[in-house]
Parts: C-alpha cells; structure tokens; sequence
C-alpha cells in the first residue's frame, strides 16, 4: 500500500522532490495504484482518496510505519517508501520529524527496495 501511495504522489501527481528523477520513476513503475489494488483486494479509489489527503495535508502530514510489517520480508521496502512518502510531503522540511533533516536516498536503495512485494 505505501508504495502504491508514493507511486501515485510521486510520478502520478508530481509531487516532491522525487518527481522529476527517472529513475525513482522507473523503480516505482510496478506499483500503481491498479497494481496494488489487485494484490491487496483494497479498492483503487480508497488509495487515491487516501493519496488525495496526503498530499492536501503536505507539510502537515507524516506517514508512519512500524510493527510486524516493518520485520516482514518486504519491511525495508514498506519503511523506504514511507521515508519517501515523508520526503515526498515536505515532513521534514516542516520539522515535523524529530531532527527535521531530509535524508538523501540512493536510486540503488530504490532499486533494491522495488523489487520486494509491494506493501
């Protein structure tokens, strides 16, 4: 799921520093929202809704992962996303985080992180 959201905030809607990279673009290729929705059973509109929020709370929004997802097979994949979706919303230039530094993420993390399950 989050990665269908970074997806669809990022190379959909353009949004975030990421949107002009081809190469987050590419690494983000599999995971539309159609895709996801057809993996998870969760409706495409629910997630273009929830997208829809997010980025109309940008700059006042964090996304949050963690738990027994985080430890899955796919963890890395789901916790880079919502690093990215952070990135993606401005919650770290808003200081919304606690050290409020953006961190600068590798297009070879990406890579890697693309080719887990979508979450």
């Amino acid at each position: 799921m989050a990665s269908a959201l970074l997806h669809e905030v990022v190379v959909a809607r353009q949004v975030g520093p990421l949107a002009s990279d081809a190469a987050v673009a590419q690494a983000l290729a599999p995971f539309t929202v159609a895709a996801v929705a057809g993996l998870t059973g969760l409706k495409p509109d629910a997630l273009t809704a929830l997208a829809s929020e997010l980025v109309a709370a940008r700059g006042k929004a964090v996304v949050v992962a963690g738990g027994s997802a985080s430890e899955s097979a796919t963890g890395l994949a789901l916790e880079t996303a919502v690093l990215l979706l952070n990135l993606s919303l401005d919650a770290f230039a808003a200081s919304l985080l606690e050290d409020g530094r953006a961190p600068s993420p590798s297009t070879a993390a990406l890579r890697r992180c693309s080719r887990s399950s979508p979450t």
